[in-house]
């Protein structure tokens, strides 16, 4: 009796320590990395239903602050039991209590396991990975809302394996992907960042591109449903948008433009604390300091300067 009680006690704490990681998550990239680490400890403490749960909002917080290494723990830890509650679904053993259907969170770690090799370069890996969550046909719920998510993850198959091999230097998918972005508005400002990685990477043209979008009101204003992405997520989205446009139009010579997104990069990366973004706007400016002008100086020595000051107040060396 005493062994029950204190195990309720300690899924009790742990509930309470997940509300409270999902409620203070905010813009602050280095604060939630921090919250994260803390929170990681208390999962295994969940009941088995809500640790999918929290496994996946880790997950995609991690995601969010760019933690590739911490994004595949995570994912493999959400794949193993996942796959492990929905065989017990599958043999009437388990009740279903879960926020959206069984099947989804494996389908999502796939996902996120073949992002994880995109990011590191294994395109290979990453294509056979999207194809696991493209062929869902171990799925055999018919309902309205398994149906719908079953659609969801071949539309996000399809895009990925055109983002696989955009990344990995195939210029014969960027039509459709194109044409992709132009049927789910919600994905262009993420479509569009994997556009101009690609042009930098492989010096290739995309002003007719950029000119068929509203790149102004992607950078104040992107429409995501918060279903799909976290504001977080969003956030640190615009940085690297602008960072990326910035390193697009200053390698073509358009310097006005480039350093503007770039100060605009810098703004918003300072805003949210990403060291990430932050570090490569500096090595940018550093690149093309000379052809500056005394605006672009002050505007970028004052948001270094800030930097500076936010990393005294935490203790920590500072980024640069």
């Amino acid at each position: 009796m005493a062994l029950s009680e204190k195990n309720q006690h300690s899924e009790r704490l742990a509930l309470c320590q997940y509300r409270l990681f999902m409620c203070k998550l905010d813009n602050n990239q280095e604060r939630n990395y921090q919250r994260a680490i803390q929170f990681e400890l208390f999962v295994d403490r969940l009941d088995e239903y809500d640790q999918l749960d929290a496994l996946k909002d880790l997950a995609n917080t991690y995601r969010a602050l760019l933690r590739w290494n911490k994004v595949e723990e995570i994912v493999e830890k959400l794949k193993q039991k996942a796959e492990f509650q929905y065989k017990k679904i599958l043999n009437n053993d388990m009740v279903h209590k879960l926020s959206r259907p069984p099947f989804t969170y494996i389908a999502y770690s796939y996902l996120l396991l073949g992002s994880v090799h995109k990011h590191n370069g294994d395109y290979e890996k990453a294509i056979q990975y999207i194809q696991m969550y493209a062929d869902l046909d171990w799925v055999k719920d018919k309902d309205e809302d398994t149906l719908t998510w079953k659609e969801n993850f071949e539309k996000w198959a399809k895009m990925n394996v055109l983002v696989t091999k955009l990344s990995a230097g195939d210029p014969s998918v960027l039509a459709d992907y194109v044409a992709y972005i132009e049927s789910n508005k919600e994905e262009v400002l993420l479509s569009l960042i994997n556009i101009i990685e690609f042009a930098n990477r492989y010096h290739f043209n995309i002003d007719d591109i950029l000119q068929r979008f509203e790149v102004s009101s992607l950078i104040t204003n992107p429409k995501y449903s918060n279903r799909l992405y976290s504001q977080q997520m969003i956030e640190e989205l615009q940085a690297r948008f602008n960072y990326e446009l910035a390193h697009y139009y200053l390698n073509k010579g358009q310097n006005g433009v480039g350093f503007w997104h770039l100060i605009k990069s810098l703004e918003k990366s300072v805003s949210i604390n990403e060291k990430h973004c932050i570090i490569k706007c500096i090595g940018l400016f550093e690149s093309f300091r000379e052809i500056s002008d005394s605006g672009t100086k002050l505007a970028y020595k004052k948001f270094i300067s800030e930097v500076y000051t936010n990393e005294k107040k935490i203790g920590s060396t500072p980024v640069g």
